[in-house]
Parts: C-alpha cells; structure tokens; sequence
C-alpha cells in the first residue's frame, strides 16, 4: 500500500511501489539514510537491502538480530561470495557439487 495525495494509504502494484520508492531515493544524500531489519528478514533480503546501501555510500544497516561478522569486515557479500565466478569456473582450485537423488 501507498499513500495517496490526500494522505491515504490506497493498494498498489508492486511496480508502482519500487517505481516510487526508487524515485524517492533519488538526489537523496547517502548520510540520512539508514535501513532497520526485522529478525524474520531473509537473507535475500538483506543482502539486497545492502547493496542498496552500499551504492548509497551508505553503512547505516542495523538489526533486530545478532549476526556472526567474525571477518567479514563491514561488507556482508563476503559471507556468500565465493572465490570464482561462474564465468571463471575453470580456475576454480576445487568445485563442489550437491546432488539430491530421490
């Protein structure tokens, strides 16, 4: 839901809100922009939820839970990305594949 012009929260797209929240966002400076995450947060979403700061030059991500950060700096994408790619899979020192056979 969004508000309408009158003030109204009124149903909406999910177009219509990215479409307005992105234009919102836009001219913003980085520095009055923070993001506050729930703990029932998926990590799809928080992940993308950091990206978005993080191209805002933004670090204000904070959460209702405890998260391990034991080496993982200030940048939560090194808790999920690997050494190679797919397009350089041919480098990779060991590859490990998951096979579920019913």
């Amino acid at each position: 839901m969004v508000k309408d012009e009158s003030g109204q929260l009124v149903p909406a797209t999910w177009e219509k809100v990215l479409t307005r929240a992105a234009g919102a966002l836009q001219g913003v400076q980085g520095n009055v922009v923070a993001a506050i995450v729930g703990g029932l947060a998926d990590a799809e979403a928080l992940i993308s939820l950091k990206e978005l700061l993080n191209r805002l030059n933004r670090e204000n991500l904070c959460t209702e839970e405890v998260f391990p950060m034991a080496g993982a700096l200030s940048e939560l994408r090194s808790n999920y990305l690997l050494n190679t790619g797919i397009a350089g899979i041919e480098e990779a020192d060991l590859l490990l594949l998951n096979l579920l056979l019913y």
